[in-house]
């Protein structure tokens, strides 16, 4: 089963249209909802944008 995405995302105003809808599985899904992952569609190809990277605070200075 595939969930629709949209790339702007409904409830920041992105409307319901094929242009701005991506099928996802449900595991790519929650990565874009819950993890941070970033979909977009460039010349009619999409790209997956990871979430910035995040440091450990270490306990001891270098």
């Amino acid at each position: 089963w595939c969930d629709g995405h949209h790339l702007v995302w409904w409830i920041k105003g992105g409307p319901t249209t094929l242009s701005n809808l991506a099928l996802l599985c449900r595991l790519h899904h929650r990565m874009v909802h819950e993890e941070g992952w970033t979909l977009e569609r460039r010349e009619g190809r999409f790209n997956a944008i990871p979430p910035p990277r995040r440091v450990r605070p270490s306990s001891r200075s270098a």
